[in-house]
């Protein structure tokens, strides 16, 4: 009999690759969302995906939602002021539904050792509410998705300008993974209990410097991209003209956290023991190009 998964999130990006991988992987799927009857909803529902209504803020919901499963598939908002109290629900649902397994989409790095700054330290705190829980858990932490690449700040600069711009400073290698991988990395995941209580710290299949990232997407666009860093305060400019100063501020020093404690905080992990375990084929920074090109195409 197919096992039961509740899966978080499944109407956003992050969450919605994860639920179809686990309805593609035979698992019986649910999920948790405000409205059930949105757009977004409709289409989970529509591939077999069981919708129940509540939120990380409604313990209620939660304990109904957590009835009958298996395995929770958890991701909590990324940095949120309520991040900790909403892990800490979820947690304590699962475990008065004596759930078997919880796979922890930590959505960035659990850092080796803390860096001293609140937005990348936090997930450590949201690790140590599952641990302390008592329930068997596998954690996934990785470095940055490719989606990110997608923002403002690099999209529009290589639709407009040619150019590829990120806070990395030239000589360092950092890696991307595609969230499609991650969720099919968490799906086989929950297929092997026997990992249960381990951090699997991720990385995407290169350690790309910024010179090698623009190689990549020159490749995948079939045009010549150029490459230019920018500081951390020039991307928080460009976000807080978009979203407002406090947003930018924040993503400022964060990335400024980043690229100061790059070894700490987003280290290349070598892959090949992880995927000996969990055999997933993970996607090149130039597949991943090509696959998104029409998003990077001239106006």
């Amino acid at each position: 009999m197919p096992q039961t998964v509740l899966s978080y999130f499944a109407t956003g990006s992050q969450g919605g690759y994860m639920a179809r991988a686990f309805v593609k992987a035979g698992f019986n799927t649910r999920t948790i969302t405000r409205d059930t009857s949105s757009d977004a909803a409709k289409a989970l529902g529509n591939i077999g995906i069981e919708l129940v209504t509540g939120d990380l803020a409604d313990t209620t919901s939660l304990a109904a939602a957590n009835q009958g499963v298996d395995i929770v598939a958890l991701i909590v908002p990324f940095y949120h002021p309520k991040s900790a109290v909403y892990m800490q629900n979820a947690v304590d649902a699962a475990k008065s539904a004596d759930v078997e397994l919880v796979v922890f989409n930590a959505s960035s790095p659990l850092p080796l050792e803390p860096s001293g700054h609140p937005s990348v330290d936090h997930r450590l705190e949201l690790q140590e509410i599952l641990k302390r829980s008592g329930l068997k858990y596998i954690s996934i932490a990785l470095g940055s998705y490719m989606e990110n690449l997608l923002g403002p700040w690099t999209a529009s600069s290589i639709r407009e300008n040619d150019t590829l711009s990120y806070p990395i400073p030239d000589s360092k290698g950092f890696s991307w993974i595609a969230t499609k991988d991650v969720g099919a990395l968490m799906v086989e995941a929950a297929k092997h209990p026997e990992l249960a209580n381990t951090i699997l710290r991720i990385s995407g299949p290169e350690n790309l410097t910024g010179p090698e990232m623009a190689a990549s997407f020159s490749r995948g666009l079939d045009r010549e991209i150029q490459w230019k860093y920018i500081s951390p305060r020039d991307i928080g400019d460009r976000i807080a003209a978009i979203i407002g100063k406090p947003a930018g501020d924040g993503l400022a020093e964060y990335y400024a956290t980043v690229e100061r404690n790059m070894d700490i905080v987003v280290p290349f992990h070598d892959m090949a023991p992880i995927l000996d375990k969990l055999p997933v084929r993970l996607t090149s920074l130039e597949e991943w190009v090509r696959e998104h090109s029409f998003l990077f195409q001239k106006s």
